[in-house]
């Protein structure tokens, strides 16, 4: 999971020249048109045109950063993104306002079913690598530790929930590696002593009478006995 996740190769770039292709042939509407009513109309065709395919572009670049994750499910990247039916219109001088109209509807679906694969490989792939951390282990660091090792566990959880972008999925990556490496090096607990960290780290503190002498023997003989304080309540 340490590589860079845009390193791994995705089947074919076709789509994204088709996408380049879409938008030159676009722009060179607009150069060949000489009223200025009929250029207003049709920049403004071009416009909606390039808009979804920034849109497209975007949906491209998310589903090719999942599809390079390690062990990610696969993502279909093969679309139809109207461009030919667009060209043959365009090269017969047809500029009717339905044709950019459908040139838009088609790169929206396009982007949406993108979207939609990219979005259930990264929820698939982000459940697996969360159910992988050995989360109990946080309870064995101390205090500063164990509230970041927590604060990345909710970052993890908050970025795994959103759809995926090629920054959100650097972040995710480096965040769970880094936190991967730290339980891993810690060792298993006993769930009896888990249960007890988890009532001494409640906000409400615990007297010598809330603990029974085998609270107490558990405590003496962990690993974790060094980080418990006693202290005597003044008021």
């Amino acid at each position: 999971m340490d590589d860079d996740p845009q390193s791994q190769p995705v089947g074919t770039t076709t789509l994204l020249e088709k996408a380049n292709q879409f938008r030159i042939k676009a722009e060179l509407i607009g150069a060949q048109q000489s009223h200025t009513d009929e250029l207003t109309r049709i920049t403004l065709r071009i416009t909606a045109v390039k808009a979804a395919l920034n849109k497209l572009d975007q949906a491209l670049t998310a589903a090719r950063t999942v599809a390079g994750l390690p062990d990610a499910p696969s993502i279909n990247m093969a679309v139809d993104d109207g461009y030919d039916e667009f060209r043959r219109k365009i090269d017969v001088s047809d500029f009717n306002d339905a044709v950019f109209r459908m040139a838009v509807r088609r790169l929206e679906a396009a982007a949406m079913k993108l979207d939609t694969e990219s979005d259930q490989s990264w929820k698939t792939w982000t459940v697996q690598c969360l159910g992988s951390l050995r989360r109990e282990r946080v309870a064995v660091l101390p205090a500063p530790q164990r509230g970041s090792a927590r604060g990345s566990w909710t970052r993890l959880e908050r970025i795994a929930s959103a759809p995926p972008d090629r920054s959100s999925v650097i972040e995710f990556v480096t965040t769970y590696d880094n936190l991967r490496e730290l339980l891993d090096d810690l060792p298993d607990l006993p769930s009896e002593l888990l249960d007890l960290l988890d009532r001494l780290s409640q906000k409400t503190p615990l007297t010598i009478a809330d603990l029974s002498e085998e609270d107490l023997r558990i405590l003496r003989t962990s690993e974790v006995g060094s980080q418990i304080e006693l202290r005597r309540r003044e008021s």
